[in-house]
């Protein structure tokens, strides 16, 4: 007789997002915002976010719900990210933002030209599966000069206060291997042309 089995796999947040979601219908609250920022701190000080429900954590990540005075929230830390969803009676959750600001400070910048990346993938059922972080971008100026003039005087203008549609816009960097596409491509996302770098 053959035997069939199944296997599903689970992220850390799904056993919180399922209480958040519980809690939300449960409680009847009528608004949620979430908010994401870069921080300085590594690990949850439970004391300082409120009553926290349940925690999970993994190598690199934790996530918790927490429930402060009559609102629910699902906090996300990893990679160096913070990520609140917030669900309130009342659609004014400010204060409440601010106290998760508190709780984790933004992180300062430094004089490194980095940029946040987010990066998108497919997991084996399908769904989406993201991880964000910095990676060292150049300056156009500062390269341009190891192109063609054939690549320098079509691509410069993206340098130069180009900004994608509202919708956003679908830029396709094609060429053999090593010609320095993504070179290029690092150098636009620190011009601030580009939300998408993800895309390399």
């Amino acid at each position: 007789m053959n035997e069939l089995s199944l296997t599903y796999d689970t992220y850390l947040n799904d056993f919180c997002e399922a209480q958040f979601a519980r809690e939300f219908v449960r409680r009847g609250l009528g608004y949620c915002r979430t908010t994401r920022w870069r921080t300085g701190v590594d690990r949850f000080d439970a004391g300082s976010l409120g009553d926290v429900v349940t925690l999970q954590e993994d190598s690199s990540s934790q996530a918790a719900l927490v429930v402060v005075d009559d609102s629910i929230s699902l906090v996300l830390l990893s990679e160096g990210f913070v990520q609140v969803r917030m669900a309130t009676p009342k659609p004014e959750v400010d204060e409440l933002a601010e106290h998760f600001h508190r709780a984790f400070p933004a992180a300062e910048h430094e004089a490194k030209q980095e940029v946040d990346v987010r990066f998108w993938r497919s997991d084996r059922h399908g769904r989406a599966q993201s991880s964000s972080r910095s990676i060292k971008v150049p300056n156009w100026a500062e390269i341009k000069h190891n192109y063609p003039r054939s690549t320098i005087d079509p691509l410069t203008p993206m340098f130069d206060g180009f900004r994608p549609g509202s919708n956003g816009q679908l830029i396709l960097w094609h060429g053999p291997p090593g010609t320095g596409k993504t070179f290029a491509l690092r150098a636009l996302a620190w011009s601030g042309g580009i939300g998408a770098a993800s895309s390399m």
